[in-house]
């Protein structure tokens, strides 16, 4: 039987030529040490193999919560209109309960932080999570964004954004391919309805996609004639006069099928609809998006596992230069196995 030594704090400590408590304030990424003694000390960590007891860190968590379950959190941070956003609608509810369960299986929990709160600013929300011991964060986004909110106060934590490019900016991000998304359900309307295919859209959508839906569809239209191409429809959705714009659309272009994002498109009288195939993206009852569903939910799965991954590398706050992830429907790309985060003690 071999018996493996666990590298410790101390064992950092005495490799840098520094008190045990300034490793520990430097691992939680503390601005008490100057940012080149913490990198150091991160630097040497990560060198010597030291990995923070997950025990240890329950224990500390379950002092601080004594209702908790004993599992360590990550905060969901939450900027939709309604609180419940992330489990009443159904499309969001896919990328929430997808997260959940990937948390719960590695030993983690969501914590659902509402930036709408009364009396919610962004320092209050820096000052909970630290009181609650939470060092990861997703920055998921369905509908509403402020990317205000990414400020450098977000420097002792380890951040990923899910679902939106616009975030890139300034988190890693896991996404949806929209482009091969796209392309997958283009191809499956063509080949069980022919005809031409339409597309209607809201302009966040097509900034929250960067414009990759829409590209999808140019470039699938490249072997229509000039004439027999159809441009998108932008749609406001708050906008009283959409179903005129709409119309005037449809009657102009006649798409034998149309597809669209907006949840409140497939809200219409039958005549506007009558004799065309409306699919809704992102619908989980729509056959033709599963695809696009299955990419939402691994998506969820893709980041939870990213933000754990950062963490115990000390990767913490944002950045200019970002990574980026994209899930392709129907395809498995888990970073982490729930085998190896275990032997790794994270």
């Amino acid at each position: 039987m071999f018996i493996t030594n666990k590298v410790t704090q101390r064992d950092i400590a005495k490799a840098c030529s520094v008190h045990a408590s300034t490793i520990c304030l430097a691992l939680k990424n503390s601005p008490s040490i100057p940012i080149e003694t913490r990198k150091r000390i991160q630097r040497e960590a990560a060198r010597l193999g030291y990995r923070p007891n997950a025990t240890a860190q329950n224990l500390a968590f379950m002092r601080q919560d004594r209702k908790g379950g004993g599992t360590l959190p990550i905060a969901w941070i939450n900027q939709e209109e309604e609180r419940d956003h992330w489990r009443t609608d159904p499309s969001a509810r896919i990328y929430f309960e997808a997260s959940s369960q990937r948390a719960a299986e590695l030993g983690y929990h969501l914590e659902d932080v509402w930036t709408r709160e009364p009396g919610m600013r962004l320092s209050r929300i820096i000052q909970i999570l630290k009181a609650r011991g939470i060092e990861r964060v997703i920055f998921p986004v369905h509908g509403a964004v402020d990317l205000s909110i990414l400020s450098e106060e977000w420097g002792e934590f380890s951040t990923v954004g899910l679902n939106d490019h616009r975030l890139s900016d300034r988190l890693d991000l896991v996404c949806a391919d929209y482009y091969q998304n796209a392309a997958t359900i283009l191809r499956r309307i063509e080949q069980q309805n022919g005809g031409r295919i339409g597309m209607i859209m809201t302009p966040e959508f097509d900034e929250s996609t960067n414009g990759l839906v829409h590209s999808c569809l140019l470039r699938f239209q490249r072997k229509y004639t000039p004439d027999e191409r159809i441009p998108v429809c932008f749609v406001d959705a708050s906008e009283d006069g959409k179903e005129n714009c709409i119309q005037e659309w449809m009657l102009r272009y006649r798409p034998d099928s149309i597809i669209s994002y907006d949840p409140s498109l497939k809200i219409f009288d039958n005549s506007l609809t009558e004799g065309r195939n409306w699919y809704r993206w992102h619908d989980p009852e729509d056959q033709m998006a599963l695809g696009a569903c299955d990419s939402a939910a691994e998506a969820g799965v893709v980041a939870v596992e990213y933000v754990i991954e950062k963490s115990r590398r000390y990767d913490r706050g944002l950045g200019e230069a970002t990574h980026l992830r994209l899930i392709k429907g129907g395809r498995k790309t888990s970073l982490l196995s729930q085998v190896e985060l275990e032997s790794t003690g994270t």
